[in-house]
């Protein structure tokens, strides 16, 4: 009985979690028309790049917003340690989408990693794939 609990447990998890997600191409191009999507936000357009002196610039398009409370950019120097360097409080709603953008002027290392973390009025979060760019 109690290995059907974990595996119910466990299937039920893997459904509720799952995301339809594409990565982008090396360039910071979407390969499909979303980079992320869950009920709640779609991400296209997910790009970073150098600027001329050396510092990251992270633009991103949201298709559509329900319930988005707070987007914060997360960065790290490897896969595992990412730590939030920016915070946008939003609106919550919006079927048009908005477009944002991020500086990042500390940089921890080479290539950096990127990934967005979305907070939705109910407390549930979710996180988009990491996106790496390579510093020149």
């Amino acid at each position: 009985m109690t290995r059907f609990l974990v595996f119910v447990l466990s299937v039920s998890l893997y459904v509720s979690c799952s995301k339809d997600v594409s990565k982008p191409d090396s360039n910071g191009n979407a390969l499909t028309d979303f980079y992320y999507k869950d009920s709640n936000v779609g991400v296209s357009n997910f790009t970073a790049s150098e600027t001329s002196i050396g510092l990251v610039t992270v633009n991103f398009k949201t298709s559509f917003e329900s319930d988005v409370t707070k987007i914060e950019l997360m960065s790290s120097g490897d896969v595992n340690h990412f730590c939030t360097i920016d915070v946008i409080n939003t609106s919550g709603n919006s079927i048009s989408g908005n477009t944002y953008s991020f500086t990042d002027n500390k940089l921890k290392g080479n290539p950096m990693y990127y990934m967005l973390r979305f907070t939705y009025a109910n407390g549930d979060w979710s996180f988009t794939p990491y996106f790496s760019i390579k510093i020149h």
